[in-house]
């Protein structure tokens, strides 16, 4: 069984606790990875007094990041597909 973690998140001057099956460990590398953005993002002048737009932008950026690695791999994310297409209809020929 899955353990739940208690994972507490403080960023842009909030904090609040989300519950997960992640490992404390993993949810602090995402949130360290979150704030270098954050930090990028603060260095552009402006963005200092309005944390809500200041996390607009990250996610816009993460956003783009996602975008450019789906779009130069897109063989994988086709194999990826077909790999599981391929597990649903042997699930399905063994259901029958």
């Amino acid at each position: 069984m899955e353990t739940e973690t208690d994972f507490r998140l403080e960023i842009l001057g909030s904090s609040f606790s989300i519950r997960t099956g992640e490992k404390a460990e993993y949810l602090e590398t995402i949130q360290e990875e979150y704030r270098t953005i954050l930090d990028e993002i603060l260095l552009i002048p402006g963005n200092h007094e309005d944390p809500l737009k200041t996390a607009i932008l990250a996610g816009f950026m993460l956003t783009e990041e996602l975008h450019r690695l789906r779009t130069e791999n897109p063989v994988k994310e086709n194999f990826t597909s077909r790999l599981i297409k391929q597990l649903d209809e042997a699930l399905e020929r063994n259901n029958t």
